[in-house]
């Protein structure tokens, strides 16, 4: 069996950071646009969540500003959706696993009994059965491992799932003020520190609400 499950969740824990990194490339290209940096705090800590604090780096990077507040939100909105995805997936790859660890397990104690009664048979059917142990051993610590590594993964989409979902109300929050004139029909002050270079009243919907 070797340790397909482990690798499984070794490749998948790797996997989610990318999701860190785009949360930390948004957040550098609302920084580029103007966007006050608390408007971007959850969205910040959820690159470092994912990313095991490997991307909050990136958030200063050099990149193309964000047109719009829209852009901005509808960003954060897609790598929400994508973190949910995974941690559901996460959680249907550790139930699969903890299904195979329970069988690892019985097959371990099968093959310890016959073991036990193959040592009167002769070294042929001993050896037989010890293989046949060693194998479901083997079976059984590669479930424990990957289930201990998908659980930090899971634990990880959860928290930043919870983080993304905040960032619209850390956005109205930080504009409340030009929010509150957007949705009563006025036009935006431009003062070049809202969202540049796109006009100052383009707000989404889910912005102006």
């Amino acid at each position: 069996m070797g340790h397909a499950w482990t690798a499984a969740a070794e490749e998948f824990a790797e996997a989610i950071r990318e999701h860190g990194f785009a949360a930390a490339a948004l957040t550098a290209s609302a920084w580029q646009a103007g966007v006050d940096p608390d408007a971007t705090r959850s969205l910040l800590a959820a690159a470092s969540v994912l990313s095991g604090g490997d991307a909050v780096a990136r958030a200063w990077a050099r990149v193309p500003p964000c047109p719009t507040a829209g852009d901005f939100l509808a960003g954060a909105e897609e790598i929400e959706g994508e973190t949910a995805g995974a941690a559901a997936f996460a959680e249907r790859t550790a139930r699969a696993c903890a299904d195979a660890l329970e069988a690892a397990v019985e097959a371990r104690a099968r093959a310890r009994r016959a073991t036990a009664a193959a040592s009167a048979q002769g070294n042929a059917a001993k050896a037989a059965v010890v293989a046949e142990e060693r194998r479901a051993a083997q079976a059984v610590a590669d479930c424990d491992a990957a289930i201990e590594v998908l659980a930090g993964a899971g634990e990880a989409l959860r928290y930043a799932g919870l983080l993304l979902t905040r960032v619209p109300a850390d956005f109205e929050e930080t504009y409340e003020e030009p929010l509150r004139y957007a949705a009563s029909g006025r036009k935006l002050p431009w003062n070049g520190a809202f969202i540049t270079p796109g006009t100052p009243e383009t707000i989404t919907e889910r912005g102006a609400a």
